[in-house]
């Protein structure tokens, strides 16, 4: 590895952006969607802003999880519930949490889970649901919202970015946090092509990178299904951190940085069920202008009294410090 890639694995710390090409309009356009919110025995579509909490805490944290939900059939009313309710406990205290490979079985789930419906809303899969039987989803909760800090309501934007070259109708999910027009906070979550040569997977992290404000703290997470850690470079050298990597100095080494092991350390696939691949990392929370206090994985162990696992993929979360709004 030459010492450029090597010191920038070693940085903790966001990298300066990187000039990129503009991509022709054809190939990453903006697909209005929206969240919901549950009111009147409904979910409708949220469309005015969450205002501040006037008393009471206010925080510039923010919890966000990543996990493919796994499309299969195999009990998967009891691993959607379990999923659900390990991302939904307070102890692992997830502010906005992003699905891949969400059916609509999972969608009937979450829109009918209590929680959900009186504390969170959810980005509206049903407009994915128009181009193929599986996609993204995003949650955000209501009290991390209302506890953005004192002045006029927070307004939250939500757009599709399909991909070209895409035989499944892949597309980068995003939330956009705003306040009185100045951008606070940019999450988006995706599914990177598979199966795929690594130039498709590269195109679509190009697209998502041309999006990005460049100056906004950005969140980008999800399945990304590289088969090497080199694939994700992209993404790195225009200022992401791997959050994971970053957060876990015992499991990941100085000293050792070479892509296999970056690859293979912590994996979050091929260590539930079984899979013809070795273990894996290729779910990830990258993060841009935020400081990562903390990360770690969820959905290790098999749901109680059961010999089922949540998930095929291991979820993976991040705790970060955003700028003062």
């Amino acid at each position: 590895m030459s010492g450029r890639l090597r010191d920038l694995f070693q940085r903790l710390s966001p990298t300066p952006t990187v000039s990129l090409p503009a991509r022709p309009p054809s190939q990453a356009h903006t697909v209005p969607s929206s969240f919901l919110h549950f009111t009147d025995a409904a979910w409708v579509t949220v469309d005015s802003g969450f205002p501040s909490s006037s008393t009471g805490s206010t925080t510039n944290r923010v919890t966000v999880l990543t996990w493919n939900v796994w499309f299969s059939e195999r009990a998967q009313d009891l691993r959607h519930s379990a999923l659900l309710n390990r991302v939904l406990d307070p102890a692992l205290g997830v502010d906005i949490a992003c699905f891949q490979e969400v059916t609509a079985a999972f969608w009937d789930i979450l829109r009918a889970h209590p929680s959900i419906r009186s504390d969170w809303i959810i980005s509206d899969w049903s407009q994915q649901a128009n181009k193929n039987w599986y996609g993204t989803a995003m949650i955000i909760r209501r009290a991390w919202l209302a506890a953005r800090g004192p002045g006029p309501a927070l307004d939250v934007e939500c757009t599709i970015h399909p991909y070209h070259k895409t035989v499944l109708a892949r597309q980068l999910l995003v939330a956009q946090l705003s306040r009185n027009g100045v951008p606070l906070l940019t999450v988006a979550t995706t599914h990177l092509e598979h199966p795929a040569d690594s130039d498709t997977r590269k195109g679509q992290m190009f697209i998502a990178l041309n999006f990005f404000q460049p100056d906004v703290p950005t969140v980008w997470c999800g399945d990304t299904n590289v088969y090497s850690y080199d694939e994700l470079f992209p993404m790195l050298e225009n200022g992401f951190v791997d959050t994971l990597r970053a957060a876990c100095t015992d499991a990941f080494k100085a000293d050792d940085t070479s892509p296999e092991t970056l690859y293979t350390t912590m994996p979050t696939r091929g260590i539930t069920y079984p899979h013809s691949k070795s273990p894996r990392r290729i779910d990830h929370v990258l993060a841009r202008h935020a400081v990562i206090l903390a990360a770690g994985q969820v959905g290790k162990e098999r749901i109680p009294n059961s010999e089922e696992y949540p998930s095929d993929h291991i979820g993976v979360y991040a705790v970060l410090q955003l700028p003062s709004s």
